[in-house]
């Protein structure tokens, strides 16, 4: 097993690496720009893993939610994870129907209406981040992202594990980049010579 990557995105690259997706080195509008754009963003809302999200489909909007089952953990701990939907993530939705319509089963797809295949999504991130010079960033560093934030929020690890579906808090910790380092309160002085 690697050990985990100690990458963490941080925010003033985040938004110049959304930026790109939208908007080429020559100032023109990138064709699928917007619907790159709100994979990203469903990356990071969600904290769901890349393939997760790029195989999204409607069916699994119920009443407010979303219901993932993560296909890592179908031959392990077959955890699950509802997702509400909050107004951060109706933003985006919205913005693909605005966009896009809802042309396809799925909620990001190509102009074909298929999913994007894996080398596809991550081709359009790595143009992005080429075109702002970020480097050693990949598209699984959006879900570090997302856990190492929400632990800045105040999130405790037991509600992070549930929204990672992690059945371990150590493999959530492995994608809590930024750590709180504790403040000693400690005080000490230097003996003074004094007779026993």
């Amino acid at each position: 097993v690697p050990p985990p990557r100690t990458v963490y995105l941080n925010d003033n690259d985040f938004l110049k690496i959304r930026e790109a997706l939208l908007i080429n080195e020559e100032g023109v509008e990138i064709v699928s720009g917007k619907m790159a754009l709100a994979f990203v963003d469903l990356c990071y809302l969600t904290a769901q893993r890349t393939t997760e999200i790029r195989l999204l489909k409607w069916s699994q909007f119920q009443d407010g939610y979303i219901y993932f089952k993560p296909s890592k953990t179908e031959n392990s701990s077959n955890a699950d994870v509802i997702i509400p939907i909050t107004d951060e993530i109706q933003k985006v939705l919205n913005n693909i129907k605005n966009y896009y319509g809802k042309k396809s089963e799925y909620v990001i797809y190509t102009r074909r209406s298929t999913p994007y295949s894996a080398s596809g999504i991550r081709s359009a991130w790595v143009k992005a981040c080429n075109q702002v010079g970020i480097s050693n960033v990949t598209l699984k560093d959006l879900r570090a992202k997302a856990l190492t934030d929400a632990s800045k929020l105040g999130y405790d690890l037991e509600q992070i594990s549930i929204t990672a579906a992690h059945v371990k808090p150590q493999t959530t910790l492995d994608y809590i980049k930024v750590k709180d380092t504790p403040i000693s309160i400690v005080s000490l002085k230097i003996p003074s010579n004094k007779p026993n």
